[in-house]
């Protein structure tokens, strides 16, 4: 706590609001297990395949679980939030336990591999989804800003060592029992937020069937002017970043032949990108428009992966690194709360389980395309057209989001009748 006090942020909302308090708490684990989980399945792959598009593969495996969100949202809705919780927890630690067990030769079996790294990902998007639908209930309206903020500081105060350890540990002791280490961490993960007492969100009225309640969040979506630009804008950010994301190793380790140690430096000075943008988030976030701080997030992401095409030493692959981290946060912390704000409680997990499916597809797909980039053209030339992508995104898409913005806000203070 005192280094989340030293960075500034309002730790008093801890004090306020009980049930967020504890559920923050709880959560430090996943935190620190998710962020080594990356770095040694991406090392595991590298080192037993020594494929770009493996690499990509690996990615594409990821962001296919994007396609089970509106299920998952609707789970969400319908079942109690802290057995859910425990449940992605304990399922992520027998998929890393799997995954080490398939490392331990000396060839990977691939195929298996996605099918685990697809299955830690639905698991993940099924937590991300009940953490988020869950904290509106958890602090007030007003509030919004400051929570999600102090959220994610404090997850990224817990896990900025993951990648730094996981790195050492890649170096000591190999990806295999790195990996076993991180099963561990989601085991104890597991335990402890079994203890933690999250009040059920009831929807109002006769349940429907799970297929109704998905095409109830999917409507809601595309018929409101706002959520539907703010999907298209996730969209292509991802389309920028989720291409660069797993060249980014490849990068650091054949064109600068760093080491692991310095490689988990440069990925622990993401998260630290990322823990400056929550921590503003958390001070500044409630007077910010959202649709000016998405557009800054874009063009600030474009500038990061401009740099990661020039960079050629280890202090400007850290400032790159920083610079990306931070982009990638603002604009989700941005996303995040404008979603929160406008979407009623009864809709929010199928919503944020709609848009993350409609706004996350495109991870599918430009994984690969970038590593076939990459392996055609040059890790340079992905690096910056990815970077090109989001700036044209950020200025192409950002003013009609705040125009629409701008008319919903109008709409809500207007006087009926």
């Amino acid at each position: 706590m005192r280094t989340l006090a030293a960075v500034g942020l309002p730790l008093g909302l801890l004090a306020r609001r009980r049930a967020f308090a504890r559920l923050f708490g709880a959560r430090g684990l996943t935190s620190l297990s998710a962020g080594a989980y990356r770095l040694a399945l991406a090392w595991l792959i590298l080192v037993r395949t020594g494929s770009p598009l493996a690499l990509g593969g690996m990615a594409v495996a990821m962001a296919l679980a994007s396609i089970l969100a509106p299920w998952l949202g609707a789970l969400v809705d319908r079942l109690p939030r802290r057995a859910l919780l425990v449940a992605t927890d304990a399922g992520s630690a027998l998929a890393c336990l799997a995954l080490a067990g398939l490392g331990a030769g000396p060839h990977l079996a691939i195929l298996p591999a996605y099918v685990l790294v697809f299955v830690v990902s639905s698991l993940g998007m099924l937590d991300w989804t009940a953490l988020n639908a869950a904290i509106p209930q958890a602090v007030l309206e007003g509030e919004l800003a400051e929570a999600n903020g102090l959220w994610s500081a404090g997850m990224n105060v817990i896990g900025l060592a993951a990648p730094a350890l996981a790195g050492l540990a890649l170096a000591a002791v190999g990806p295999v029992v790195t990996l076993s280490i991180v099963a561990l961490g989601y085991a104890a993960a597991a335990a402890t937020v079994s203890g933690v007492r999250v009040a059920p969100v009831r929807t109002p009225g006769p349940q429907t069937g799970v297929w109704q309640a998905v095409r109830e969040g999917v409507r809601f979506v595309l018929g409101d002017a706002v959520l539907t630009r703010l999907t298209l804008i996730s969209a292509g950010l991802n389309l920028a970043y989720s291409s660069t994301a797993p060249m980014v190793i490849l990068l650091l380790q054949r064109r600068m032949g760093l080491h692991p140690a310095a490689i988990g430096l440069v990925f622990a000075a993401e998260a630290a990108g990322t823990l400056a943008a929550s921590a503003l988030f958390a001070r500044f976030g409630r007077r910010l428009e959202r649709g000016a701080g998405i557009m800054a997030a874009g063009a600030l992401l474009a500038l990061g992966l401009g740099i990661w095409a020039a960079a050629g030493a280890l202090v400007l692959a850290i400032a790159a690194a920083a610079l990306v981290g931070f982009a990638v946060g603002t604009g989700n912390l941005h996303m995040l709360t404008l979603r929160q704000e406008i979407v009623p409680p009864a809709l929010l997990g199928r919503t944020l389980g709609t848009t993350a499916m409609l706004g996350r597809l495109v991870m599918s797909v430009a994984p690969a395309a970038g590593a076939a980039l990459a392996a055609g053209a040059g890790l340079v030339l992905l690096f910056a057209a990815s970077g090109g992508v989001a700036l044209a995104v950020a200025a192409g898409l950002g003013p009609g989001l705040r125009a629409a913005a701008r008319r919903a806000r109008r709409q809500a203070v207007a006087p009926s009748g």
